[in-house]
């Protein structure tokens, strides 16, 4: 599949995304994922407790990915798709939405734009 072609696909389920790219030049196929944050604070003196999730940024699901995947390479074994996640260079970053009386919730985005997801396909044979 030529680069044009591919480009075209991939801004069919690509968006951009204030919390990656501050300016929204680009698109990205992305996920994200709650990492924690803190809760209870209030104006009558409620004090905000901190709490993890547990989670990573690295973890969080892609469903854009998938339904891209399905569209160029709909018959693509499992184990291949397993070896393929694995040998992607996805990003990573993390993001805070500040709210009221310290209180704020953390979240992590796992991220990948067009050129570097299509060398990564092409690397691995996919396309």
């Amino acid at each position: 599949m030529d680069k044009a072609t591919f480009t075209e696909i991939f801004n069919n389920y690509a968006s951009s995304c204030y919390q990656i790219d501050r300016d929204r030049g680009k698109k990205y196929i992305y996920g994200e994922v709650k990492l924690g944050g803190a809760s209870g604070g209030s104006c009558w003196g409620g004090t905000a407790s901190h709490y993890s999730t547990g989670r990573e940024a690295s973890e969080a699901e892609v469903l854009e990915f998938d339904r891209l995947l399905e569209e160029i390479a709909p018959n693509i074994t499992f184990l291949k798709y397993k070896n393929l996640l694995n040998s992607i260079h996805w990003c990573t970053t993390e993001y805070c939405d500040s709210e009221y009386y310290c209180n704020y919730t953390k979240y992590g985005f796992k991220y990948i734009e067009c050129d570097q997801l299509y060398n990564d396909l092409l690397n691995a044979g996919i396309i």
